[in-house]
């Protein structure tokens, strides 16, 4: 794993190295391997693993450490990359636009995750909600490869988003004639406001009792049934 990721052992301290997307080093970090901590906090300029990232990878971790970062691809063989106060910038989003499945394990900001998931396309974003960061389950004996399958979509596919709909609810707005529906015949004040019966289209019709609602559905019927609609 240290080999993969391009670490360096140096006076019995981890010196770990910072490439940009087009594997140039850029910076790096000075970890101390007792502690487990960065002794040098650096404010990094770029993400921690762009240069394992290749065309080849589909699918992917963002982690919120370096040491986390080591921790899951030991243990499951993914590449695991760390954004530790990193700004993601639109340029990274094209870094991992080959992507099909990108797994979030941000345990330190929920609201970070969410807000990644939203800039990397939440419809290939699954997020990892587990109540420790990975090197602290590492370190407790949990198996990460059981916690990387258990993430959950960030959207559901059984539940419709509006942008779905959003074209054809405009049509239907600005072009009424052409969602119009069967007419009725013995009540054009209702043609006007409903425009017609449409298969599939649910009304609901309320009111108190005796005013009338099933007087109104029976000629409702009638009037359909008339001109050849099964009922």
């Amino acid at each position: 794993t240290l080999q993969r990721y391009g670490l360096r052992i140096y006076q019995d301290q981890l010196i770990a190295p910072l490439y940009d997307a087009d594997r140039s080093l850029v910076n790096i970090v000075v970890l101390d391997p007792i502690s487990q901590t960065n002794t040098k906090p650096l404010k990094l300029t770029v993400p921690f693993g762009l240069n394992l990232l290749s065309a080849r990878n589909a699918e992917i971790m963002l982690v919120d450490s370096i040491w986390d970062a080591l921790c899951v691809y030991q243990t499951t063989g993914k590449v695991a990359i760390a954004l530790p106060s990193a700004k993601f910038s639109i340029r990274m989003n094209m870094i991992f636009e080959h992507l099909r499945k990108i797994h979030i394990w941000c345990s330190n900001d929920k609201a970070l995750a969410f807000r990644l998931a939203n800039v990397l396309s939440p419809h290939r974003c699954f997020m990892i909600t587990y109540p420790m960061n990975a090197q602290g389950a590492f370190m407790s004996g949990h198996n990460l490869k059981t916690i990387m399958n258990e993430s959950f979509a960030v959207i559901n596919k059984c539940i419709e988003q509006f942008d779905t709909f959003r074209d054809l609810i405009r049509d239907e707005l600005l072009q009424r004639t052409r969602f119009a529906g069967l007419t009725w015949q013995r009540f054009p004040m209702l043609t006007q406001i409903l425009k017609g019966h449409r298969a599939g289209e649910l009304t609901v019709l309320t009111g108190s009792t005796g005013c009338g609602k099933t007087t109104f559905l029976s000629e409702y019927s009638l009037d359909l049934c008339l001109q050849g609609v099964n009922i």
